[in-house]
């Protein structure tokens, strides 16, 4: 329990410095949370969360909480929030392995393609803001080096500077690339965690359609559709149906 602990922890200090206009909330809330007054402390970080701020820490250390009052589907789902802030962390994925134990539907997950799996690997070295300025300052660096290529009378000088203004370009696309595919999961609502017991996954979207499987509480369902009150969703196995959209939280 140790190793899941002590992460929260060491987010407190960033996550006060960082969250500045809430920082006197913030505060009260890490110190209910280290007297283990943990209701509190999630009475606290919701009240920022309800305010709009947004932050990998804060959604992380709420998380954190509610997996100490045994709400484990609320933890998944903010670890989940987390998560899409900040994929390049792994304390955040370890602490979603965790809940995963302690939830009903235990789902293995279809292999993906090697190649599609290195690049979500790659894409999530890094966050979306450090990407972000990658390929900002990466780009400024093609400039000055096409500009010293132009100036340049020497060819030794204009062919190493060219070489080295081509390799930053790329990093610069990359990078952008990178940064935009964080950004669109980010701002995309396209998965759920169940929250209800248990959860009669639907044929079609009519309540009197036929069960096709079942699934529970803190189980995470990617969102396929959406028909009036009714979401199409698949779970990692592959199977997917039809369940009451007030049955689930996106993400």
């Amino acid at each position: 329990m140790k190793k899941f602990v002590i992460p929260a922890l060491i987010y407190f200090q960033s996550l006060i410095v960082s969250a500045s206009p809430y920082s006197d909330i913030i505060s009260q809330a890490n110190k209910a949370y280290t007297d283990a007054k943990f209701n509190n402390a999630i009475e606290l970080y919701k009240q920022v969360v309800d305010k709009g701020y947004q932050s990998a820490a804060l959604y992380y250390n709420l998380g954190d909480a509610y997996f100490k009052t045994k709400n484990y589907a609320s933890a998944i789902l903010y670890f989940e929030k987390a998560k899409k802030l900040d994929p390049s962390d792994p304390k955040i994925d370890f602490n979603i392995q965790v809940c995963n134990t302690k939830i009903v539907d235990k789902i293995e997950e279809l292999p993906q393609p090697f190649y599609k799996h290195w690049m979500t690997d790659f894409c999530n070295l890094f966050a979306m803001d450090v990407w972000a300025i990658v390929s900002v300052v990466c780009l400024f660096l093609f400039f000055m080096f096409m500009a010293v290529y132009l100036m340049a009378n020497a060819v030794r000088i204009r062919k190493a500077t060219f070489w080295a203004g081509l390799l930053f370009l790329l990093v610069t696309v990359v990078s952008g690339v990178n940064a935009c595919s964080q950004y669109r999961s980010v701002s995309a609502s396209h998965e759920a965690i169940i929250f209800e017991p248990t959860v009669n996954v639907k044929s079609s979207p009519d309540a009197n359609s036929q069960d096709i499987f079942v699934i529970h509480e803190g189980t995470k369902v990617k969102i396929l559709d959406k028909v009036g009150n009714w979401l199409d969703v698949r779970i990692a196995n592959g199977s997917d149906g039809w369940i009451a959209e007030s049955t689930a939280q996106v993400i």
